[in-house]
């Protein structure tokens, strides 16, 4: 791979950090207000909205179970080194009209052998699939925040939320060097 096709790698590589942090930073924020709300008085929880809080907790649950599922699903897949190589034999070596690049880009992109096409096409999916992975464990967050909406206990809440920042740290992205496997 020639340098100008390292460089818009290596920008896309930089978006994925920047939206692991963003979405691992979310979780954090609502620990912190769930916290903010009890500061006043720490034996305060929110009053009752739901007639059965054990109910909504078994769905937050079921709800949070197939999340982390689906994270994982998504986070092992791009993982998956041996399946990625299989999968990018089989891709597409069309340029997609409708990506966002500069002028220059295109230009080297389109010019870029057909390995190379196919490498930048994988890029997309497995950059996609992380995004998933963060956004199924952001769904545990926020049951977290909803059930202590209604009525949940705060042990519980900050079970979900330091449940997804767990998941998230465990499936911070190795882009660069699942890219530099895979070129070679």
């Amino acid at each position: 791979m020639n340098e100008e096709l390292k460089k818009i790698f290596n920008q896309g590589n930089l978006v994925v950090y920047i939206l692991w942090g963003a979405l691992t930073f979310s979780q954090l924020i609502y620990a912190f207000l769930i916290f903010m709300h009890f500061m006043g008085d720490p034996g305060k929880d929110f009053e009752m909205i739901s007639s059965s809080p054990l109910a909504l907790g078994n769905v937050l649950i079921l709800i949070c179970f197939v999340a982390a599922l689906l994270s994982a699903y998504f986070f092992n897949k791009n993982r998956d080194i041996v399946g990625l190589e299989q999968e990018m034999k089989v891709m597409d070596t069309k340029l997609d009209p409708n990506l966002q690049l500069t002028p220059g880009q295109f230009e080297i992109l389109s010019n870029a052998s057909t390995d190379t096409m196919k490498f930048y096409n994988l890029r997309g999916r497995i950059l996609t699939r992380y995004i998933l992975s963060w956004a199924f464990n952001e769904v545990l967050a926020i049951c977290g925040v909803i059930g202590t909406v209604f009525g949940m206990e705060r042990v519980h809440a900050y079970t979900f939320i330091a449940t997804g920042i767990t998941l998230n740290i465990l499936m911070f992205p190795k882009v660069k060097e699942q890219f530099e496997r895979l070129a070679k």
